[in-house]
């Protein structure tokens, strides 16, 4: 795969929060949303960097499955949970599929996907191999992009066989009508569906998020206004 980074650390969005996870950043991403903080993964790079167990090793891209197993297999031991994240990991599904399939042959663990919900039809090839879908609606006012609420309606769909919750990055562009568009989207599918509301760089009062989680509650049993901690706390 075309690869930006691998490391360990804590989850620092959703309702995963301070879990121990492995994190594939995968290259490429099929959007150019406004608001985007890992503008390094939408282009390719000559090289990427592995981190395990302390040690920094650059790679060529693509990487070979068997040489990224190889050089993370101790962390994959430590940790019960590996993030694929971006970028959008989807949009390398072929090279996806074979290397999630390879890492559950060897070692028990769980396979968090984290996307911008836009892939529908590349996420029905993966769907069997995810453990854990944190899935993104992206409301066009903050993105500068087209909607994409048919995408969204159909990928929730199927991301609803598995675990799954849904997050929508929450800043002062927001428009009421298309928030509520977005939560009736989720609550016809399933109302159970986790909705994470996460604050834009402090640029919503606590007093208006309350007033959308408010409005979100309406509609859906859970309902979660969570900042990036790892950004917080100066993690990476």
């Amino acid at each position: 795969m075309n690869l930006v980074e691998v490391f360990t650390s804590i989850q620092g969005e959703g309702i995963y929060i301070g879990q121990p996870q492995v994190f594939i950043r995968v290259a490429g991403c099929n959007l150019r949303c406004q608001f985007c903080d890992t503008t390094q993964s939408l282009l390719i790079p000559q090289e990427c960097e592995i981190i395990s167990q302390g040690k920094k090793n650059r790679i060529s891209n693509p990487v070979a499955n068997s040489t990224l197993i190889e050089l993370i297999k101790q962390d994959i031991l430590n940790y019960s949970m590996i993030c694929l994240t971006g970028g959008e990991p989807l949009i390398q599904i072929d090279s996806l599929k074979l290397l999630i399939s390879e890492i559950k042959k060897g070692y028990k663990t769980q396979i968090y996907l984290e996307t911008n919900g836009t892939l529908p039809h590349l996420l029905e090839q993966v769907i069997n191999l995810i453990d854990i879908i944190a899935m993104d609606i992206k409301l066009p006012s903050l993105t500068g992009l087209k909607p994409f609420w048919k995408e969204h309606e159909k990928f929730l769909r199927i991301a609803n066989k598995k675990e799954v919750f849904v997050k929508i990055i929450s800043g002062a562009q927001m428009v009421m009508d298309e928030f509520r568009r977005a939560i009736f989207l989720v609550k016809e599918i399933s109302s159970n569906i986790p909705l994470v509301l996460q604050p834009l760089d402090n640029n919503l009062s606590l007093q208006e998020l309350l007033q959308y989680q408010a409005e979100a509650n309406k509609k859906l049993s859970i309902v979660r206004i969570i900042p990036q901690v790892h950004k917080l706390a100066g993690w990476k």
